[in-house]
């Protein structure tokens, strides 16, 4: 998440997408920050390093760059991944307090701890769709005979797709829900198969 393509070749990127992992750059972060929060509910362990940071927020890391998340941004994902029902642990690395002369960086990781404390608290118990309290959405693809289904819920507004696959215990296809985001139901409304879907189905299968 907000990486800068400079700093990363394009060989990583391929091998993380490979691995059916998700990867977004800095600026179409910026573009649309709420696509995170799907992220944040699909992770288990989130590791944040300090040098995704601009150094005008955060100069405490050897790595330290020009350009990255501002105070607020990284704030934002903190919370993002406090609400996550499925989040058990985070870690912010690169933290090198003989650098930090003016605490600068300590206050703001700080103020990052206080804010997933915060979303933590304000957790819904809510990591699969209670299916009473959705709205449900079936989208049908162009070939006719394939679809997807989507549930919103009531009370969050939360989205979630649910994605078939089969078990040795039920001869029927069972439904993994995966935590997705309104762009991925409009995406399936314009007759393409969001991307999200498609790498699920395949750690799946």
């Amino acid at each position: 998440i907000a990486y800068q393509s400079y700093f990363v070749s394009p060989l990583a990127v391929k091998l993380i997408e490979g691995m059916n992992f998700e990867s977004i750059r800095l600026g179409n972060l910026r573009v649309n920050f709420k696509d995170i929060e799907p992220i944040m509910r699909n992770t288990d362990f989130l590791s944040f390093d300090i040098s995704a940071i601009s150094n005008s927020y955060a100069k405490a890391n050897v790595y330290s760059v020009p350009n990255g998340l501002n105070g607020e941004e990284a704030c934002k994902v903190l919370r993002y991944a406090g609400v996550s029902d499925k989040i058990t642990s985070i870690g912010l690395f690169e933290y090198n307090q003989s650098m930090d002369r003016d605490s600068q960086t300590a206050y703001l990781l700080s103020q990052m701890i206080w804010y997933f404390i915060e979303g933590y608290k304000s957790r819904k118990n809510e990591l699969n769709p209670d299916l009473k309290t959705c709205i449900k959405y079936t989208v049908s693809l162009e070939d006719g005979q394939n679809q997807i289904v989507f549930y919103k819920s009531r009370i969050t507004g939360r989205w979630w797709m649910g994605v078939p696959f089969k078990s040795k215990e039920h001869k029927q296809p069972n439904h993994y829900f995966v935590a997705c985001s309104y762009s991925d139901y409009e995406e399936a409304n314009r007759g393409e198969i969001p991307k999200r879907w498609i790498r699920t189905s395949r750690k799946l299968s």
